[in-house]
Order: C-alpha cells, then sequence, then structure tokens
C-alpha cells in the first residue's frame, strides 16, 4: 500500500517534502527564526476500555497531535497511558480534519516503551 502513496511518502523532491510537512503540521521555522509546531490539523477521540470491568481507563479529545520524523513519513503520538496486565479495546476516531489529509496513507500503531538497562 505504501508505493500507492509514494509520491507522499518518498521525498523525491524537497518540494514535496515540503508539502508533506505543512499538510501533516511539521515542525519549522519563520520568517523571523522563529519555530513553530502547528500539529496535525485533525481532530481524533480516543478510548481505551478495561475489557473486564468495562471501565474507561482513557478518554480524550486530541487536537492537532505534533508529528515527529518517522520510517517512510511522519508519526505522531495520540495518547500514551501505563497498563496493568489485561485486555483492553482500543478505538481511535477520526472526527475531522484538513481536505489535504484524505489522500494520505496512515497507520495506527501500539508500542510498548522500552527504557533501556
Amino acid at each position: 500500500m505504501p508505493k500507492k502513496w509514494s509520491h507522499f511518502i518518498d521525498k523525491e523532491s524537497t518540494e514535496e517534502e515540503w508539502r508533506l510537512g505543512v499538510i501533516l503540521g511539521s515542525p519549522r521555522k519563520t520568517e523571523s527564526g522563529e519555530w513553530i509546531e502547528p500539529g496535525v490539523p485533525a481532530k481524533f477521540r480516543v478510548q481505551i476500555i478495561q475489557n473486564e470491568t468495562g471501565k474507561h481507563v482513557l478518554d480524550e479529545i486530541v487536537e492537532r497531535p505534533e508529528t515527529d520524523a518517522a520510517y517512510m513519513g511522519r508519526a505522531a503520538t495520540l495518547a500514551t497511558k501505563n497498563l496493568p496486565i489485561g485486555l483492553y479495546t482500543i478505538s481511535v476516531e477520526y472526527i475531522s480534519g484538513a481536505p489535504e489529509l484524505a489522500p494520505l496513507y496512515a497507520q495506527i500503531s501500539f508500542a510498548r516503551a522500552h527504557h533501556g538497562k
């Protein structure tokens, strides 16, 4: 699937890299030399529900998440939560966003933090 969107991801030119950065709200310098981080122009609802109890462990609206450089594009963290061992239902609802985001390939990933030695 990424090949379908490679013209956004491969960054074959400086213009494409700049365009992708603008669409995703990447950090950039203003003309005055000040750094701004507009974030992804989108709004998400993130929910984590503990299956055993049905309790909402997390229920947040995330607006304009900041992005970071990542392999094959950019990444944004929508939520960070320490969870005890168990089974959970995780829901990410896309509420709204800029029309320019529509053709971009998106992937949701879950990660466990690694804290070195």
